[in-house]
């Protein structure tokens, strides 16, 4: 079992994720998918990041969005110079919103 631990109140069993938002390094386009089709679509990926606060916000208190930030996020504030490759593939942002409801990761013996 997988399990999400913190502080009090906020550790649950992990399930997998019903949405995906996600930002694409190279283009900035930002998308929430359900079930691999794009619900809703972003050309600022900061607009999508305000939209995920209010969401997250006015969810019910069993339901998170797990996921990350990236460094090179910052490239949006100020230029990071030559350190900086948005061609690696890898998301600005990626999150998952996770609810008691959803499916269960399957097991270990791929059941």
């Amino acid at each position: 079992m997988l399990r999400l631990d913190g502080v009090a109140g906020w550790a649950c069993d992990a399930r997998l994720p019903s949405h995906i938002l996600r930002c694409d390094a190279q283009t900035l386009r930002t998308t929430l998918q359900r079930d691999g089709v794009v619900q809703c679509e972003w050309s600022n990926p900061l607009a999508a990041l305000r939209w995920l606060g209010e969401t997250a916000a006015a969810e019910t208190a069993d339901v998170r969005w797990i996921g990350y930030l990236a460094y090179e996020l910052g490239q949006l504030f100020e230029p990071l110079g030559r350190y900086w490759d948005c061609t690696s593939g890898e998301a600005l942002f990626c999150f998952g919103r996770v609810s008691p409801e959803g499916e269960a990761f399957p097991d270990e013996s791929g059941t």
